[in-house]
Order: C-alpha cells, then sequence, then structure tokens
C-alpha cells in the first residue's frame, strides 16, 4: 500500500491523490501536523536525507518514492 502525507492547502498534494486514483493505485492519505511528534521527526529526516523535502511526501513500504516511480 502507498502512503501519501501532505498538508492543508498543498495542490500538489491533491494532483498526487487524483494521479493515484486514475492509475488505479490503493494509498493512504495523511496530513503531516497530524502525526505524532515521533512520526513527523521520523518522516522529516527521512525526507531529508533523501532530498525530498516537498510536500506530499509518498512512502511505499516505509521507503520514499515519487509518483513517476509508481
Amino acid at each position: 500500500m502507498i502512503r501519501v502525507i501532505g498538508k492543508l492547502g498543498c495542490h500538489e498534494c491533491e494532483i498526487t491523490k487524483l494521479t493515484l486514483k486514475k492509475k488505479g493505485i490503493d494509498f493512504s492519505y495523511e496530513l503531516f501536523n497530524e502525526l505524532s511528534d515521533e512520526d513527523q521527526t521520523k518522516l522529516s529526516n527521512l525526507a531529508a536525507s533523501k532530498k525530498m523535502m516537498r510536500m506530499p511526501l509518498i512512502l511505499k513500504d516505509d521507503e520514499l518514492t515519487t509518483i513517476a516511480e509508481l
């Protein structure tokens, strides 16, 4: 399952959700600010290490990926 982490007012997040729906890919969508502090820190560190600091964050098997790779 794909996990998409976004934020309110994020245009790219909405485009990502629409693209995944059109591709028929199952995914969950969560707001970054509603995650636990521990999860926010973990995701921030992972994103920084991959130089992927823009929303949305897309995870497949707990690894960051891009919409193009799905």
